[in-house]
């Protein structure tokens, strides 16, 4: 099996992960990260790989880390899975991961020479409300705001609904996290946001929404020839958030409200 990259358990023990489809040559994925702080109080990041034809979850990791590290591993794993296409939420947290992928991180080992190529390109707020989601503003990642989270969520609901209606077999295979969490959101009236009720995450259906905006702008080409490179090794020469396959599978577990959770 690939080496693949990933955040250590013995240097992160508040990352857990699981991998259901590994990266097939000639496929298409798309990437949504939900980011979060370092702090183990508060709400974990979760990063979705979703691939396109067949449309199914590939790859999760969730919980704790700093911005360069959530960078480093949207790098790699982007790679890996042939270069997805990459979004991130840009709200509290985001401003410096997306700093790093477009000008680099030579001390997390993510190449300062050229940018990541495959970013999410954010509409402007007009053709948002029109309807139209091709990549017409100037800002990679989607900024959340109080005019602009709505859209967000429209894309969760249209993934909820094409997922429910799949022909592919077992598309999500830890389907239950959407309804837990959709049951769980509530109107923040403050500031006008859908968002987790008190002690609820919103974290995982996130991530999947802004893989589902990249899906709306239908950036692969199917019809170049050699479009997709094989899936690449993806290993940072530092090596220092490295694990193997094997182990992901054996170790694709993680702590939820002090209660052990096995996904699959």
């Amino acid at each position: 099996m690939n080496n693949i990259p990933i955040l250590s358990h013995t240097n992160h023990p508040n990352i857990h992960f699981k991998i259901w489809h590994e990266p097939e040559p000639g496929l298409f994925y798309a990437i949504g990260l939900d980011p979060a702080g370092e702090n183990e109080l508060g709400h974990p990041a979760v990063m979705q790989v979703w691939c396109d034809r067949p449309r199914r979850l590939c790859l999760e990791v969730r919980g704790h880390a700093s911005e360069e590290e959530w960078a480093h591993q949207l790098y790699y794993i982007g790679k890996w899975y042939n270069w997805a296409y990459l979004n991130a939420e840009v709200y509290r947290y985001g401003r410096q991961i997306r700093g790093y992928l477009i000008y680099g991180n030579a001390s997390y080992g993510i190449p300062s020479d050229r940018s990541y190529p495959n970013l999410y390109i954010m509409p402007t707020i007009g053709d948002l409300r029109a309807g139209r989601h091709h990549p017409s503003g100037k800002r990679f990642f989607y900024e959340a705001t109080s005019a602009t989270r709505k859209y967000l969520f429209d894309a969760i609901k249209e993934a909820v609904s094409e997922l429910a209606d799949s022909d592919e077999h077992n598309p999500v295979p830890d389907v239950s996290f959407i309804d837990d969490e959709l049951d769980n959101l509530i109107i923040n009236f403050r500031n006008n946001r859908d968002e987790a009720a008190p002690g609820a995450t919103d974290d995982r259906i996130i991530a999947m929404g802004l893989a589902w905006l990249i899906f709306k702008q239908e950036p692969f080409d199917y019809n170049t020839p050699n479009a997709v490179t094989s899936p690449t090794e993806g290993i940072d020469e530092s090596g220092n958030f490295f694990i193997n396959v094997e182990q992901a599978y054996e170790e694709s577990q993680w702590q939820a409200n002090q209660n052990e959770v096995i996904y699959g």
